[in-house]
């Protein structure tokens, strides 16, 4: 019968370890190769001595990381100069606490953090996964199987034949910039996010950052001036009963084609409040009729033959019309009219 360390040097001539492999990959590739064993092998090597003596071993290792941890701890507040890798989130902390702490961290945070271990990796995962649960649902499928009938659906493959899934359909990448406006809350950077009857639909929230600043608007900071009145107004109970204000109904600026008597154009409007504010579409988030478009600013289609055809599809350009000798976009009103280009 093999003893333990005969069975961990096997272990690593199967992922190919050399004498120069760091001690903290080989523990990963150990508890990898571990994760690998199919449940019906575990069950039977729990029978063997080899399996009773690596747990024991494994349960001195686990105190010896504790005694490690307890170690850096006292080095640090003694303020001494050894290195340490002691991390309250990676050590401490419960799982649960740690993928609350994540809700409210920007994807670019989370990326980094979910760069330092397997488990903030696998946390980090899981709360980009509940955060973005509501857009998977709506754009894509939840199996790969479904996501392979619909591609045959696409391909006219047994077209006729159920099962039927719908076909998920993504917007344009490319990013319109709005600059110049007269009302300022208009200008920033716009992203594809629906499609309607007259074609695609382009988006972005009338306050920069918004759950951010409804977070700090207990403290009367970060609360744009278009919604402090209503923000103020808001029941903490309400709040908590929803989760997160990041789950409400977002007030957005649209660029979207609509027509004007036998002319479809290009507008640019923002979504506003029938009544009531916020406190109503927490009773009713989803219901379109609470909510109504202030329309600011047009522009002609661009012609046939003006820019190449996928970039037809998005917002007027001001700079292809203007080549073209058209005004560009207007105003509805008094205001300035704004500057719209694409991004790469």
């Amino acid at each position: 019968m093999p003893t333990m360390s005969q069975k961990l040097i096997h272990s690593a001539t199967i992922f190919g370890e050399d004498e120069s492999q760091c001690s903290a990959d080989l523990l990963e590739k150990y508890g990898r190769w571990l994760v690998s064993i199919p449940r019906d092998d575990a069950l039977v090597l729990q029978q063997t001595f080899e399996y009773h003596q690596f747990k024991a071993t494994f349960d001195r290792l686990c105190q010896a990381h504790q005694r490690v941890i307890r170690q850096n701890r006292n080095l640090n507040s003694n303020h001494e100069t050894r290195p340490t890798s002691y991390s309250f989130l990676q050590q401490l902390l419960i799982d649960d606490v740690v993928v609350r702490i994540f809700e409210f961290l920007e994807c670019s945070v989370l990326c980094r953090v979910s760069s330092t271990c397997h488990r903030l990796r696998d946390l980090a995962q899981k709360s980009a996964q509940q955060r973005s649960s509501a857009l998977s649902q709506s754009r894509t499928l939840s199996t790969p199987m479904q996501m392979l009938r619909a591609q045959e659906q696409i391909d006219g493959v047994m077209a006729e034949i159920p099962p039927f899934v719908r076909v998920p359909a993504l917007g344009l990448k490319l990013r319109v910039l709005v600059t110049n406006a007269g009302d300022d809350e208009y200008n920033g950077i716009y992203f594809c996010t629906q499609v309607n009857g007259n074609g695609y639909v382009f988006t972005k929230p009338r306050l920069h950052n918004n759950y951010h600043a409804h977070r700090s608007s207990n403290t009367g900071e970060g609360v744009g001036r278009a919604d402090q009145t209503t923000t103020a107004s808001i029941n903490r109970t309400q709040l908590s009963s929803k989760n997160s204000m990041r789950q409400h109904r977002i007030l957005r600026c649209v660029i979207a084609k609509r027509f004007s008597e036998q002319t479809i154009l290009w507008y640019m409007s923002k979504e506003l409040e029938k009544k009531g504010g916020y406190s109503d579409l927490i009773s009713n988030e989803h219901d379109d009729e609470e909510l109504e478009e202030e329309f600011s600013f047009y522009a002609t289609l661009m012609v046939s033959g003006w820019a190449p055809p996928g970039i037809s599809q998005y917002p007027s350009q001001t700079s292809i019309l203007s080549r073209h000798g058209d005004a560009g976009w207007q105003s509805l009103s008094n205001l300035n009219p704004p500057v719209v280009e694409l991004l790469e």
